[in-house]
Order: structure tokens, then C-alpha cells, then sequence
């Protein structure tokens, strides 16, 4: 008999892992606080921001972005113009913008880089791996519990997001599809 088993973060947990995005919210904590600072100051569901995080990825409120660092938006013509406010305003949204973006997904893969993976197999679930042989198993985690654990053939395991080897493993992080509402009209010059 075939089987397709659908494998959410519910099952590393059970196996002990620390795989919560609040558990990445503590890595970020003690790793890189940069990221975690400007995450949380500029997201619009910041008291969701971690149980939620995939979704709320897409809720970057630019327009509170844009009010905060408003202050280095200086006029040519001002008394107290200096050469430092002639390119401030965009040095500081381009940082905040590749924290929320690169930064926070680099970070991500060495979490779950550094996540102990789980020695000892839970009965139940081996003995139901064990009696449906032929199945395939469609997986939303970004580790390789299946694999190294269960012993799982690569080739049977579709990784959603893919899945983290090592740190320079290219992931897909976030779901949400939309753009957020925003006052600003944005313009790409390239």
C-alpha cells in the first residue's frame, strides 16, 4: 500500500528539537541582534512576529520604515546640511533591508545548522514507517530528520522549503504572497 505522509515542524518537536521560531528568535538573541532588533521594530504584528514568523514576513511596515529614518531625510538647502546626511537615508534602509532579507535568512540556515538532530526514534512512528514501505513523505521542516533518523531514501522526501545541509544550503523561507499596504510609491532605478 502507498502512503503520502505530510511532515510539519510537529514532528521534530516531538522528537525534542528546538525548531520553534522562538527558538530562532533566541538564537538571533544571542547570535545576531541586529537582525532581531530590526525584525521586531519594523514588523506590523510584532506581538505575532515569532508564532507566526513565515507569514508575517510579509508585513515589513515600510511606512513606519520611512517615518523612523525620516530624520536623515535633510534638505540641501538646511542650515545643518553636513556630507554625512547626502546618502544616510538610503545607507541605513539598504542595512535595515538586507537584515530583514539576507542577514535573516543566513542567520536562519546556521540555526538550523546548529540544531541537534535526534538520536533515538520514536517507536510509533518507526513501526508505522516500517509497515507502509512504499511511501512518500512531503516535508515542510528544514532538516533532515527523516533521513538520519528513519533512515528515509533521500529520493522519497520533498522538501517543501528545502532542506538545510549545511550553511550555504539555499532555502526558501516564507509563504505569504501579496504585497503589503503601503502610501509610498516605491521606484527601482536600474
Amino acid at each position: 500500500m502507498k502512503r503520502l505522509f505530510i511532515i510539519g515542524n510537529g514532528f521534530d518537536l516531538h522528537h525534542g528539537m528546538k525548531t520553534s521560531y522562538w527558538n530562532f528568535r533566541d538564537y538571533l538573541l544571542e547570535t545576531e541582534t541586529e537582525i532581531l532588533r530590526t525584525m521586531e521594530m519594523f514588523n506590523m504584528f510584532q506581538e505575532d512576529l515569532w508564532s507566526d514568523f513565515e507569514a508575517n514576513l510579509a508585513n515589513i511596515d515600510v511606512q513606519l520604515m520611512f517615518d523612523y529614518y525620516s530624520d536623515s531625510l535633510v534638505s540641501y538647502a538646511d542650515d545643518n546640511w553636513s556630507d554625512r546626511y547626502h546618502h544616510e537615508f538610503q545607507y541605513i534602509i539598504e542595512q535595515d533591508t538586507w537584515y530583514m532579507s539576507y542577514g535573516l535568512l543566513s542567520q536562519f540556515v546556521k540555526w538550523i545548522c546548529s540544531i541537534d538532530l535526534p538520536t533515538k526514534m520514536s517507536e510509533g512512528i518507526a513501526k508505522c514507517f516500517v509497515e507502509v514501505k512504499d511511501s512518500h513523505y512531503l516535508n515542510f521542516n528544514y532538516t533532515p530528520t527523516l533521513q538520519s533518523l528513519y533512515g528515509i531514501d533521500d529520493e522519497k522526501v520533498l522538501h517543501i522549503h528545502n532542506s538545510v545541509v549545511h550553511e550555504r544550503s539555499e532555502i526558501f523561507l516564507g509563504h505569504a504572497v501579496g504585497k503589503p499596504e503601503s502610501n509610498l510609491d516605491w521606484i527601482m532605478v536600474m
